[in-house]
């Protein structure tokens, strides 16, 4: 993989932007021409209210409009049954209340948040499931339930989505599908989600459907799979999502400058850029970090990490694309701390930015 070097000035760019004042920075910064939502886990705490409670703090506090929520299957087909959305029925009824634009992240297999694959007991007792690692063919066992199963749930919200809400969703498919991450390291073949693609195609001929990346690794293997299968690039939306290797550099004051996904690509961030805007496909950001993870404790705790994020992230936009969504990812605990009244400074400043982006 090669280093960008423009890129690393671009780092430095953003390192000095982050240490302005909320105003300021969104009036140098490009993050103004940008959406900001969130990426949503119903599951995160225990308590329903709780999640609940976070969700409409999103919406009406926060004021964001743009919502990427993950249907586990473990949770809409826990047995033998039909599967059902009644787990996130909630939820759901609510986004469509405030006719908030969702993306769906129907998995079936791979959806966000450790361990990353939700498949029901009762099938990983049936069927023979793929060896650890392995990339998960049209052949599989596990497959055909898959897509049995994805047919199913894509039915049903055809079924329910209201019909002057129908175009305005995404899909998609398998979170970070490329991506060996997670409890059985399982990635997955074109073909497989070229099915998955077409079942989803067949409901909603008018939507975007999303691959997402990890960071903009995976970037290449979505455009192959493009051309190959000649899939419409303009009824698809690429999702990179950006993250640092925290622990990796923990001690290290100089990181931004090298440790960042948006700099270590075969093709650089100009070249994507150029591409997205020629073959007419989207680009967004599934999730940007910001929460703690490992020993670090800076990406969901201090402004400065935040307004480094976005001004990073948004150097991917294409140059002709109007709408860019920025999720971020972690945002459960930020919404938390301020419902329970333990919002440090740091994390005032933090909602104060999300607010002044999201209603402007």
């Amino acid at each position: 993989m090669s280093i960008d070097i423009v890129e690393s000035i671009f780092a430095l760019k953003s390192k000095l932007l982050s240490c302005l004042n909320n105003d300021y920075f969104l009036r140098v910064s490009s993050v103004s021409q940008a959406k900001i939502g969130a990426t949503f886990v119903p599951e995160y705490f225990d308590n329903q209210e709780t999640n609940m409670l976070i969700l409409r703090t999103i919406v009406e506090d926060f004021g964001m409009q743009y919502i990427r929520i993950g249907i586990r299957w473990d949770r809409t087909q826990p047995n033998k049954s039909l599967p059902t959305l009644e787990y996130y029925r909630q939820y759901l009824d609510y986004l469509y209340s405030k006719s908030v634009n969702i993306t769906f992240s129907l998995g079936p297999i791979k959806s966000p948040r450790w361990p990353e694959y939700f498949i029901p007991k009762w099938i990983l007792d049936t069927c023979k499931c793929p060896a650890h690692g392995c990339t998960i063919n049209t052949k599989e066992d596990l497959s055909q339930f898959a897509f049995d199963y994805l047919d199913s749930i894509v039915n049903l919200l055809k079924k329910e989505i209201p019909k002057t809400q129908l175009n305005k969703h995404i899909f998609e498919i398998e979170n970070e599908c490329y991506n060996p991450f997670g409890k059985y390291q399982w990635i997955f073949s074109d073909g497989y989600l070229n099915i998955c693609y077409r079942t989803i195609r067949k409901k909603f001929s008018n939507n975007l459907i999303s691959f997402s990346s990890s960071g903009s690794r995976n970037y290449i293997n979505i455009l192959n799979l493009s051309n190959s299968y000649k899939l419409n690039p303009k009824g698809i939306i690429i999702n990179c999502n950006y993250y640092y290797i925290f622990d990796k550099n923990y001690n290290d004051p100089f990181a931004f400058l090298y440790d960042d996904w948006v700099r270590y690509n075969k093709k650089t961030i100009r070249e994507i850029k150029k591409e997205a805007d020629s073959n007419k496909f989207l680009i967004g950001i599934g999730e940007a970090q910001m929460e703690p993870w490992k020993r670090a404790k800076t990406p969901g705790n201090t402004i400065r990490s935040l307004r480094f994020v976005l001004d990073r992230v948004i150097r991917i936009r294409p140059n002709n694309q109007k709408l860019f969504v920025i999720n971020l990812w972690g945002i459960e605990e930020l919404v938390n701390k301020s419902i329970i009244n333990q919002s440090t400074k740091e994390h005032i400043l933090m909602i104060d930015l999300i607010k002044k982006i999201s209603n402007k």
